[in-house]
């Protein structure tokens, strides 16, 4: 499964912290990162995770001269020319609105119906507008599952790499199925008197310490045991579905249960443990 970058579009709107009922154990978060640069748009060149890995903000073309195959999600709009960002004017920028030091993406689908999770730590522009100033930094987790024959108001138990939610399926629209739709994200945003701070992507909690900012502990990547071997220099192939490591609680899967009222399984609404996977590799 190619991952879809329209997954991971935000605005400085839905910058914000939505939370169900989340279980997740106390870990060490993303530790450290990289200083700025004009070529990657004045965000920072590197974040390091929990175990040490060190991983660049992933720009194909003008950098990476990966045609085809891809391994970025992201590319700036003229490949002729360095990337950048202008103080004012949107159109004189040569860099994408977004970009992304690491993502995981695993799809479920069955019986027209298909759930959705969504990792990454990402780089971002308030209001989807590329002018320096407006840089945003932020982790995200985001659940989406529409069909499989989810009931409104049942209670689902979703388990993935990074710890376990017990969430309620809602019915806006009675002509539509029930869904499940969570986002979480974590880092900085831009006010009208201060810049992000790059540094907010490390803070463990969120939400006021009721929800835990868990991505980077350590990142996902590629399973070296399962072939094949993640391109070398980046720790996945965005383009393949492939198994993983990495997962902090050993849950190296995604996986969607249905629970009765006294919170034993009623059902199994689907499994997997394939994701796709894109993180370039930093120069030691």
């Amino acid at each position: 499964m190619k991952i879809n970058s329209k997954f991971l579009k935000v605005s400085i709107a839905s910058l914000a912290v939505v939370t169900g009922f989340g279980v997740t154990p106390a870990l060490a978060e993303l530790s450290e990162v990289g200083p700025t640069s004009p070529e990657t748009g004045n965000f920072p060149q590197w974040y390091k995770d929990s175990t040490g890995l060190k991983l660049d903000l992933c720009l194909a073309g003008s950098i990476d001269r990966l045609e085809p195959p891809n391994y970025c999600l992201t590319e700036p709009p003229d490949q002729n020319n360095l990337p950048s960002v202008d103080n004012f004017d949107p159109a004189a920028s040569n860099f994408p609105d977004e970009a992304f030091w690491w993502t995981a993406e695993a799809l479920i689908t069955a019986n027209n119906g298909r759930a959705l999770l969504v990792l990454a730590t990402e780089a971002a522009f308030a209001n989807e507008e590329v002018i320096d100033g407006d840089q945003m930094v932020f982790n995200r987790t985001r659940i989406r599952v529409q069909g499989l024959g989810l009931v409104a108001n049942r209670r689902y138990r979703v388990t993935y790499p990074y710890g376990v939610k017990v969430l309620t399926a809602t019915q806006r629209d009675p002509r539509k199925p029930a869904e499940i739709n969570l986002t979480e994200d974590f880092g900085c945003v831009v006010t009208p008197t201060a810049e992000c701070n790059f540094a907010d992507v490390l803070v463990p909690t969120g939400n006021r310490g009721r929800t835990q900012n868990l991505i980077g502990r350590p990142w996902l990547v590629w399973d070296p045991a399962v072939a094949p071997a993640a391109p070398a220099g980046y720790v996945g192939d965005p383009n393949v579905d492939h198994r993983i490591t990495g997962s902090p609680t050993g849950n190296n899967f995604f996986r969607i249960e249905e629970l009765n009222t006294d919170g034993t399984v009623r059902r199994l609404v689907g499994q997997t443990n394939l994701f796709s996977v894109s993180g370039k590799l930093s120069a030691p």
